[in-house]
């Protein structure tokens, strides 16, 4: 493995004038990273197209990979995160157990992803809590935002931990886009 990179132009989502979603241009969400192998390896191996719950080579800081798209020539994977990755906090990428065309085990590999996204943005965190002020342990915690006409987009879907707490590490900042969060336990 050389390096991980955010792919900012690869997540891209607009509302067109007619209201219906258009991809590959406008707002960036910063959810998808490119990791470059020193050589070419198995589709299988790289677990290609797999479901997500079958993704179990990569490792990302408090996030998951819920998409893995190895590329024509073999060397690059684009990995689908569950959350949004942006500059504020520095998040390590892991890579284990893929294997090259001959089937030899590449090393294991670790380091910082090293995020590209543009878009102003900011961090969102906080506490599900009860009417008491008790926390919920483990609400469920979705992150949307508002695209105009086209109405509300789900970024993504997670579980507050013990204490109720939850977090993203980039939220987007726009006059033209706002984000809303829904929790319940």
């Amino acid at each position: 493995m050389l390096g991980v990179v955010q792919q900012a132009d690869a997540d891209r989502v607009a509302c067109k004038p007619d209201g219906k979603l258009q991809q590959n241009t406008g707002i960036q969400f910063g959810r998808v990273i490119a990791a470059l192998f020193s050589e070419e390896v198995k589709p299988d191996s790289a677990q290609n197209g797999f479901e997500r719950q079958n993704i179990n080579r990569y490792a990302v800081d408090d996030n998951q990979v819920v998409g893995v798209a190895l590329q024509p020539k073999g060397r690059i994977v684009f990995l689908a995160l569950r959350d949004p990755v942006g500059p504020f906090i520095e998040r390590k990428f892991g890579v284990s157990q893929v294997e090259d065309l001959r089937g030899h085990k590449l090393a294991d590999w670790s380091g910082v992803i090293e995020a590209t996204v543009t878009q102003a943005g900011g961090l969102v965190n906080g506490k599900v809590l009860h009417a008491d002020g008790t926390p919920i342990a483990f609400a469920d915690t979705r992150l949307f935002t508002w695209l105009g006409e086209c109405g509300w987009y789900g970024l993504s879907a997670k579980q507050a931990d013990a204490g109720g707490r939850y977090g993203w590490d980039f939220v987007i900042t726009t006059p033209r886009a706002s984000a809303g969060l829904l929790a319940r336990g």
